[in-house]
């Protein structure tokens, strides 16, 4: 079922947390990662993406997860993910569509869809129970 013509490029954890700011000022002020992305909710920070020296570390807020992924989804995800600590894994490959046919039998939490953020993505929870995204860059966000 291995696709010899999917190339993996990265792959980031996704701290889910209650606030993001605390855990972003963490890495940003005690650590020295840079946020290169950020999405505010209101006047709270739902999302921040920090990077220090090839590493990507990835923060959204509990609510910010229910209002992206909508509540079945978000519900789901919360079964894979235990309250405090918890974590998803975001890998960046070639083409998300190459990995749907080899996860097509798994537990998909997320079908495929494209984001307002120029991602085309799927998650799935793999056999130990974490919640695993796949993404590739659009076409018409990849320039």
């Amino acid at each position: 079922m291995h696709n010899p013509h999917l190339r993996y490029e990265s792959v980031a954890p996704v701290l889910i947390v209650e606030r993001v700011e605390p855990t972003r000022d963490f890495f940003r002020d005690r650590l020295g990662f840079e946020q290169t992305n950020v999405v505010v909710d209101g006047d709270v920070v739902g999302f921040a993406m920090l990077e220090k020296d090839g590493v990507t570390v990835m923060i959204q807020s509990q609510a910010s997860v229910v209002e992206d992924l909508g509540e079945e989804s978000a519900h789901a995800l919360k079964q894979a993910i235990p309250g405090r600590g918890g974590v998803t894994l975001y890998l960046t490959v070639s083409d998300v569509e190459l990995v749907v046919p080899a996860v097509a039998d798994a537990d998909v939490i997320v079908p495929p869809r494209k984001t307002f953020y120029g991602m085309h993505e799927i998650m799935v929870r793999e056999p130990g129970g974490h919640a695993v995204f796949f993404a590739s860059r659009l076409p018409e966000a990849a320039s």
